[in-house]
């Protein structure tokens, strides 16, 4: 039975949703009930093992040394052993299946443990550099996991029924931006180009995550490369394809992360949608959401709780008091890994990454230092970039990192606002965070 504790609670006991919460003056008295009349094994329950939700770098080291996944009542709950099941038995060949779902609700969980379950040979891909160079980094192997550009490139053909698992599959690159980075190479988008090279296929799509130019095709582009496919996913994309078959599994809804970032999508998604009212009416209970004009005050704060912390900031931010790692291949697996003693941990709090660095990642309680790239008007948020090159949509893109970056928090959210933005201030006090001085 699950037992919430909360340290300042001085009222009754009492049971929610099968959570029995009792104050800690309560608690002995829990303990002797639920024991039956015997006497409570004490020494039995401290020595216990502690299981909680494995991040997923854990997650992807205990898969990595062949050890069993802790089994969590919220992952099950969420089905996703149910879902890792229909996968396998779906993914047979010349067969696309597409794993939609908010941030944090172990999209790429479950694509690790089909890349890695043995029920077939598979490769574990991904377009997001940093978080290949984390995974490499904490696994000491190249292995694990692959860059999906390096892969395409290469001339040996992959063995016999090879599955893939491409990970924040939305950031595929349209045919254009391949034209350009392989230098003429290839002229086909990347989706294209794996269902080319692969018969079986799973895509894991973080819907509104496009951040970078040549990721705005979508699931247009996928749609195109799989039109003689079989194509199995979640109802909602099924008027994109011509062969499909829909599962209501395959879209995950629910965050894994902590109980207190449950909504934090949601309420990420009202405030850039510019519903600053219902923002605020998401109850986010524990979620700590503060905000300051002073960066300062945040770095003590961050500081006190003794937490993986760091600085998140927009690529677009020209005037950030702290230095941004801009290039794909900097040292990410230090930043998120490594102790606060190693100078480019997170920790020191004094290099930031962007949402290209972020994505696919989270911290415990990062610094969202908010830039003049996304201003509130007074009614909506506009993107403010210079002159885009190459973007078709510069506005999207802005309020997507900008999703990106306030959804890497698992346990709380501290948002920086310089002097010169009172109006986006204005805005995040509106939506629910609390102000600090």
């Amino acid at each position: 039975m699950p037992v919430l504790v909360p340290i300042g609670m001085t009222g009754d006991a009492f049971e929610r949703d099968g959570v029995q919460v009792v104050p800690p003056s309560g608690l002995r008295g829990l303990i002797r009930g639920l024991a039956a009349g015997g006497r409570p094994n004490a020494r039995g329950w401290a020595g216990a093992p502690c299981t909680p939700l494995p991040g997923l770098v854990e997650a992807a080291r205990l898969l990595f040394e062949r050890q069993p996944l802790p089994r969590i009542k919220r992952a099950e709950s969420a089905r996703i052993p149910e879902t890792v099941s229909l996968i396998e038995s779906a993914l047979r060949e010349h067969t696309l299946v597409l794993v939609t779902g908010v941030p944090g609700s172990g999209k790429t969980l479950v694509g690790l443990q089909v890349a890695h379950s043995r029920a077939f040979p598979a490769v574990f891909l991904s377009g997001n550099g940093p978080l290949v160079q984390v995974l490499r980094y904490s696994l000491a192997s190249r292995e694990f996991v692959r860059d999906i550009h390096s892969f395409l490139r290469e001339r040996d053909a992959p063995p016999p029924g090879l599955a893939v698992v491409f990970d924040e599959a939305q950031r595929a690159w349209d045919r254009d931006r391949v034209i350009e980075k392989h230098q003429g190479r290839f002229a086909a988008s990347e989706p294209e180009l794996l269902l080319r090279r692969v018969g079986r296929v799973v895509a894991l799509l973080g819907e509104g995550q496009e951040i970078h130019a040549g990721e705005e095709s979508g699931i247009g582009q996928w749609a195109d490369g799989a039109r003689d496919w079989d194509v199995v996913g979640p109802p909602h994309l099924a008027q994109h394809f011509r062969r499909y078959r829909s599962e209501e599994l395959l879209n995950l809804t629910s965050s894994l992360r902590s109980h207190r970032a449950s909504d934090l999508a949601l309420w990420a998604d009202l405030l850039l949608g510019g519903k600053l009212d219902e923002a605020r009416r998401v109850v986010l209970e524990g979620y700590t959401m503060l905000a300051s004009r002073n960066l300062d005050v945040l770095r003590d704060y961050a500081r006190g709780r003794e937490v993986r912390c760091g600085i998140l900031a927009s690529s677009k931010h020209r005037k950030l008091e702290v230095r941004v790692a801009r290039h794909p291949y900097w040292h990410y697996g230090e930043w998120y890994e490594a102790p606060a003693s190693d100078p480019r941990s997170s920790c020191r709090l004094e290099l930031a990454v962007s949402e290209f660095g972020c994505q696919g990642l989270e911290l415990e309680l990062p610094i969202l230092c908010w830039g003049p790239d996304l201003v509130w008007d007074g009614s909506r948020w506009v993107a403010k970039t210079g002159r885009p090159r190459k973007v078709r949509d510069p506005q999207r893109l802005r309020v997507n990192a900008y999703r990106v970056l306030l959804t890497r928090g698992r346990d709380g959210i501290l948002v920086h606002v310089p002097p010169g933005l009172d109006s986006t201030w204005d805005a995040l006090l509106a939506a629910g965070i609390r102000a600090v001085v």
